[in-house]
């Protein structure tokens, strides 16, 4: 009988997938788009943080003296600026015609504070307050004449008093460069107690030289004239009338004198002695002058106004007398005090 032979078949071998095709399976799995939508994501948060604030300006030395000296005389000087041409002097209107004698007593104003601000407003333009202002300031005629009171209280006061805003600007400008110096020098309570000092001792010092050069005409009763001038109508054209005026030379001695320019003057005549390194800026000047410069060009157009007798509304002899009253407070005194602090420029 036959009997197939029954032989092993040979063991199946399987070779691998090329390489090159692993890549293109593997670029078609992962191109083939995603049936899930996904959100954007959000954008990375920064955190912020606000900028620091600006320093904050260092205040000036002494700069609570020069805040006190426009908290007395600017209400002054705003008193004295009335009336004026830009706001000229008008009658009250018929609402405040049953109130034009009311005095403005702490309990009315407290109890029509609106109809009082008006009566104040009309009142002031008229100058109605700028007499009891005048008893602040002085004339150098009220210490000459044996007839005329003498208020010497008015020697201080008058440091505080301005003839108007424009005047107390100028006195302020000059003051807040003074008085930093001063005080970094000598401190605050030297140096409001010069600034007083300077100031009634310039007033004081003005009347005694007064009465020096004028005494003997204002004793003798000869102090004004006639004159005509001309005046404009209201209704129209010009009109001739005479007027009582000063005789020449005696303006300044009848008229009122205030501000504080003498004590300023003294101040700077201590400036031009303690600092005199050192460069101020002046009003409409670009560029900054030596102290002594400074001091030595205002002292010559005092000096030259007062011996020429030149009138301009400017109190040349208050100028001089205040810079020779500082600068014998300075020779008897600050000379003399220990220095706080030293100015470098």
């Amino acid at each position: 009988m036959f009997r197939p032979t029954l032989r092993p078949l040979p063991a199946l071998r399987l070779r691998p997938a090329p390489a090159r095709i692993q890549p293109l399976q593997l670029r078609l799995r992962h191109s083939a788009p995603s049936p899930v939508r996904t959100r954007p994501s959000p954008p990375p948060q920064h955190s912020y943080a606000p900028p620091p604030p600006p320093p904050r300006a260092e205040r000036l030395p002494g700069s609570f003296l020069t805040y006190a000296f426009a908290a007395i005389s600017l209400p002054i000087a705003l008193v004295n600026s009335f009336p004026n041409t830009f706001l000229p002097p008008v009658a009250d209107p018929a609402s405040l015609a049953a109130y034009s004698k009311t005095p403005l007593t702490p309990g009315f104003v407290a109890s029509h504070p609106l109809l009082a601000s008006q009566l104040f407003i009309f009142r002031l333009r008229r100058g109605v307050y700028s007499a009891a202002v005048r008893s602040l300031s002085y004339a150098p005629a009220d210490y000459i004449s044996p007839d005329r009171p003498t208020p010497y209280a008015a020697w201080l006061t008058a440091v505080f008093s301005h003839g108007g805003m424009l005047h107390w600007g100028f006195c302020f400008m000059a003051l807040r460069s003074l008085v930093p110096a001063f005080t970094i020098l000598w401190g605050p309570a030297r140096t409001a107690a010069f600034f007083i000092a300077a100031g009634t001792g310039a007033s004081a010092l003005e009347c005694v030289v007064a009465d020096y050069l004028h005494g003997a005409r204002v004793r003798a009763g000869d102090l004004y004239e006639r004159v005509r001038v001309r005046v404009r109508r209201a209704e129209g054209g010009t009109q001739e009338v005479v007027v009582m005026q000063p005789k020449e030379g005696l303006a300044s001695v009848l008229g009122q004198h205030l501000g504080s320019s003498g004590a300023l003057m003294g101040m700077l005549a201590v400036a031009a002695a303690a600092m005199p390194h050192t460069r101020w800026g002046v009003f409409l000047i670009p560029v900054d002058v030596p102290v002594r410069w400074l001091f030595g060009a205002l002292m010559a157009w005092d000096v030259g106004s007062v011996v020429y007798g030149k009138h301009d509304g400017i109190g040349h002899l208050a100028h001089v007398s205040g810079a020779v009253v500082g600068g014998v407070l300075y020779a008897v005194w600050l000379r003399r005090v220990p220095r706080l602090g030293r100015i470098m420029q």
